[in-house]
């Protein structure tokens, strides 16, 4: 791991190369040194990145330029993305000690608010409770569907689309079938069976 100091005397750990990911991998050299140089500085001076990977030939301008289209070049925003989380996932510790430092210290302005982030983290969260209620009703399938058919007027739905099937909302009379005479009856039958 590359160790670089911070500000403030925060220490940052840059993961080393056998343990870049591939978005980090598929950048050119530069672009991979722009990367580190941002995160080492804290991600806040992408002018000084870009020169310190060599773009911009010593010239402040040309390195400005070039370091706005760095960090809008989509392979370039996932590498980052991809190297803030190896940072963060190495730099927890560290962050944790600092809150604590200040959680401990009770001069800090900050005091009380370092100690409420930190009391979650040793098992003294608030705890909460939820009770749900759930009232189960046996509907039939023709009212359901018509409160599904309601929902759809309300919402400006295809009821259709909702319920999975062609729907034809009409009235209707139920026809019952007349009784066939017996395909059998002797004076219509041609003597076949």
């Amino acid at each position: 791991m590359v160790t670089m100091k911070k500000e403030k005397g925060i220490v940052l750990y840059v993961p080393e190369e056998s343990k870049w990911g591939p978005a980090m991998l598929d950048l050119t050299e530069k672009q991979q040194k722009f990367v580190i140089s941002l995160l080492e500085s804290g991600g806040t001076n992408f002018t000084r990145a870009a020169l310190e990977a060599g773009y911009g030939g010593g010239d402040r301008e040309s390195a400005k330029a070039r370091a706005w289209e760095l960090a809008n070049n989509p392979k370039v925003i996932l590498a980052l993305k991809e190297m803030s989380r190896g940072v963060l996932d190495t730099n927890v510790l560290g962050v944790i000690m600092s809150v604590a430092e200040v959680a401990k210290d009770k001069t800090h302005k900050r005091h009380l608010e370092a100690a409420k982030m930190i009391m979650p983290l040793v098992g003294f969260g608030v705890v909460t409770e939820h009770k749900v209620a759930v009232t189960h009703r046996n509907e039939s399938r023709s009212e359901l569907e018509e409160q599904i058919k309601e929902l759809a007027r309300r919402t400006g739905q295809d009821v259709s689309k909702l319920l999975g099937v062609s729907v034809v909302d009409a009235e209707y009379e139920e026809v019952k079938p007349e009784a066939k005479e017996d395909a059998f009856d002797e004076n219509e039958s041609n003597g076949a069976w």
